[in-house]
């Protein structure tokens, strides 16, 4: 199959990484046993690292997060995005049935 183009997403337009990075927080949290809103984490902690983030909710928390937090964040923010992916292959591709939406590395 050939493609004549490609659409690339590095803004957010099409899918918004930061809400889904929020709820894989709120999640997360949840696991551990801690409930926080959304609304506390984006004011709290949109634009800084997830290690500061991670340092200052352990200090506040006055306890350790679970040793696995940072990978089940990743296993579930992975997740989302996903789902958000296919929600947007389905819709470009029955917008124009010759469009192909890729959301991995182009084969070579």
């Amino acid at each position: 199959m050939t493609h004549d183009f490609a659409i690339f997403d590095r803004d957010g337009v099409l899918i918004d990484s930061e809400v889904l990075a929020v709820r894989a927080d709120v999640a997360c949290l949840a696991e551990e046993g801690i409930a926080i809103s959304a609304g506390e984490i984006i004011e709290r902690y949109v634009g800084i690292s997830v290690k500061a983030k991670l340092a200052n909710l352990e200090a506040r928390l006055g306890c350790p997060l679970g040793d696995d937090f940072a990978a089940r964040h990743v296993v579930r923010f992975a997740a989302l995005c996903e789902a958000e992916h296919r929600a947007v292959r389905k819709s470009a591709c029955g917008i124009h049935s010759g469009w192909s939406v890729s959301t991995g590395p182009r084969a070579r």
